[in-house]
Parts: structure tokens; sequence; C-alpha cells
């Protein structure tokens, strides 16, 4: 069974809200959207508690109970961002809730920093220690690839054979007017050169089905389409 924490440490107290309301809290939904993409099916026992203004783990009854119930049968509790413990929490008490916490460490993680306490370097412990600013850590919703039904796979593949049909048929055209330049061509010299064709397909501003100039190699390439 999965344990989780949710602490609320701004706004009115959602003690007796209705779960679709809960659900609303930032620190709630982060939860959930982990359990969702991690955990969906397994039982949990999601706690949420409101406290505006922390002073020692006194103030924190229902994470002392969870974790005392994690460290009996060698669970883990998560929560969020450890730092929503401490931005509320006096500086002068930090230290002593680092400690406590430190206790339960190997058992209490956060999806945040996707680690135990305890397995925190000093230094992260220190930036959540000394975090006073808001917390808008999110976690990021997982999108569900949705499987085409096999009307839509037919429809992609008549859009995609539609598609290449009108390529052909542009192509086709482009050949034509390629082979009618050819044709003028040959009345004034023997054998005109794909340059010489692509030279004079440029000065008529005619261009190939992506818009560019033409070449000896393109002219090449579209002219045999007319062989097929």
């Amino acid at each position: 069974m999965r344990l989780y924490y949710a602490l609320i440490t701004h706004g009115p107290n959602p003690e007796n809200w209705p779960a679709r309301k809960l659900g609303e809290l930032r620190p709630v939904s982060n939860l959930v959207e982990f359990h969702k993409q991690k955990a969906a099916g397994e039982r949990f026992i999601l706690k949420v508690e409101y406290c505006r203004n922390i002073k020692s783990q006194a103030s924190l009854p229902k994470l002392n109970a969870l974790l005392e119930t994690a460290k009996r049968h060698g669970a883990f509790v998560t929560t969020d961002d450890f730092r929503r413990l401490f931005s509320r929490c006096d500086v002068a008490y930090r230290a002593d809730l680092r400690s406590h916490l430190k206790a339960f460490g190997d058992h209490f993680v956060d999806l945040r920093t996707r680690k135990s306490f305890s397995s925190l370097s000093e230094t992260a412990t220190r930036q959540i220690l000394f975090h006073d600013g808001p917390v808008t850590f999110k976690i990021k919703s997982e999108k569900k690839r949705t499987e085409p039904t096999p009307w839509g796979r037919n429809q992609v593949k008549e859009a995609t054979k539609a598609s290449a049909e009108v390529r052909a048929r542009k192509a086709n055209k482009k050949a034509e007017q390629l082979s009618e330049i050819r044709a003028e061509l040959t009345e004034d010299r023997r054998t005109p050169t794909l340059k010489a064709i692509a030279d004079e397909a440029n000065v008529r501003g005619l261009t190939t089905s992506r818009g560019n100039h033409w070449t000896a190699s393109t002219v090449q390439r579209a002219l045999k389409r007319l062989q097929t």
C-alpha cells in the first residue's frame, strides 16, 4: 500500500472539503497524478494536513503518524516537495525539524527530488531548509497515446494515398511542360542538352514541384516520368 502526505500551508482549512475540491490543491494533485502514472490500481492512503505555522514536529501530527507507520512496516511516505515543510516553519525551529525528519529519512521521499530525505546532499538539504519563497513544483501530466481506430487508420491511409496522387499529377504536368520545351528546342538544334532545357524552363518562370529552379538532374528525373 502506498502512503502519501500532502501539506497545505495557505488558504482556508480544507479538512471538510469533498475529494474533488481537495484534488484542486497543488500538493494533492501532484500526488494523485504521480499515483496515476506510477501505481495505478494499487491501494493507497493519502493524508492531507493543514498547518500555516510550523513550530516543531508536534505541529504535524498526521505526518508523524504516517512516518511511524512507514518505519514500522518498511514502507515509504511520499510527499510532493520537502520545501513545503520548511517554508512555513520559523527559522529558529528548522534545525530541530530537520533532525526529526532525518530519524525517518529512509522512509520519507518527495517527488521533486525523487530521493529520500536521508540521501539528500548537504547542499540540497540546505536549499530545502532555507527555502522561503513560494513552492511552485508541479508534476508533469503524462499524455496518453490513443491508438487509432480501424476507421481512423483507414482515413489516414486514404489521405496519404490521395496526397500521393495529387503530387503525381503535379509532377506529370511539370514533365509535360519540360517535354514541350524540349520539342521546341529540337527545332533549333539537334539534341538539346538537359542543361539547355533547364535554363529555358527557368527563363520562362517554371519551377519544380518544390518551387526551386530547374537543374539538369531535376529535368532528367522529371522527363523519366514520361517513359513509365
